[in-house]
């Protein structure tokens, strides 16, 4: 088992080359090549392992405002919307992703948080639970995802991001996309 600091340092070695040699085609032959056809993923390459350390609920609402939000795990919430009639509110999230870090910011702001007593809000790594990261891969299996539930815990398909590709994607720098995703729960 790679350590974390291992794993990054292998990260960033594997970044770094990919950048080097990025650079040196480009190069020799810019007019030869689609700059964004071009992908190399560290994991394929072998230059990550990734981890299989699961989280509790605390551990992965960590800088999602957990003060003002009282987040839960995916049974949880169901549990509790239920019980209770409310909507609720899914972000499938990864403890490597850095978009998902400056997502979490957008929780932080009182526009948000006054959603907390009318939404069941609910976070899910999905390095921990790869089922449910399968079952909501409705339209890729990028992260953060964010999707609206009615109560009965059926997925609102019309209520999303807006995005035309990625349509469970909210932007991280957009708190707009995100109320008004919050607000068609709370109308629900």
């Amino acid at each position: 088992m790679i350590s974390d600091d291992e794993n990054l340092s292998l990260y960033l070695y594997a970044l770094a080359a990919t950048a080097v040699i990025v650079t040196s085609i480009w190069a020799f032959s810019p007019q030869r090549i689609d700059v964004a056809r071009l992908q190399v993923n560290a994991v394929d390459i072998g230059a990550i392992e990734t981890a299989t350390v699961s989280r509790d609920v605390e551990q992965v609402t960590e800088g999602w405002n957990e003060a003002e939000i009282p987040w839960r795990g995916y049974e949880d919430g169901l549990a509790e919307m239920a019980q209770s009639g409310k909507p609720g509110l899914l972000v499938l999230d990864a403890d490597w992703c850095l978009v998902c870090r400056n997502y979490q910011r957008l929780f932080h702001g009182a526009e948000v948080a006054q959603y907390a007593d009318d939404v069941v809000f609910m976070i899910v790594d999905i390095e921990d639970d790869p089922t449910l990261q399968q079952r909501f891969n409705i339209d890729g299996d990028y992260v953060p995802r964010t999707f609206l539930l009615n109560a009965d815990g059926s997925l609102a398909r019309t209520a999303t991001g807006g995005h035309e590709r990625q349509k469970f994607f909210i932007d991280p720098r957009a708190s707009d996309e995100l109320v008004s995703l919050l607000e068609s729960a709370r109308n629900r």
